[in-house]
């Protein structure tokens, strides 16, 4: 039996203006409806959300592997 590959999702890197906040707030959305897919299809081990957002890290942490990303890490 083969192992079931691993999900790596990026989220991150975005924030200013309001214009750009609008598509960090939209990336953000994707990233929950790709894991909400991703676990529903069962065809994934690992499920790893790199993100620079507390805000959803925190409310992926029971879902996913959260690693929070730093400052210098470029997206």
């Amino acid at each position: 039996m083969t192992a079931k590959p691993d999900l790596l999702i990026f989220v991150g890197g975005l924030s200013g203006d309001p214009v750009v906040e609008m598509v960090a707030n939209a990336q953000r959305a994707v990233a929950r409806d790709t894991v909400t897919r991703a676990r529903d299809c069962a065809a994934f081990g690992r499920i790893i959300l790199v993100t620079d957002s507390p805000s959803l890290a925190d409310e992926m942490r029971d879902q996913v592997i959260v690693e929070p990303s730093g400052p210098d890490f470029l997206f």
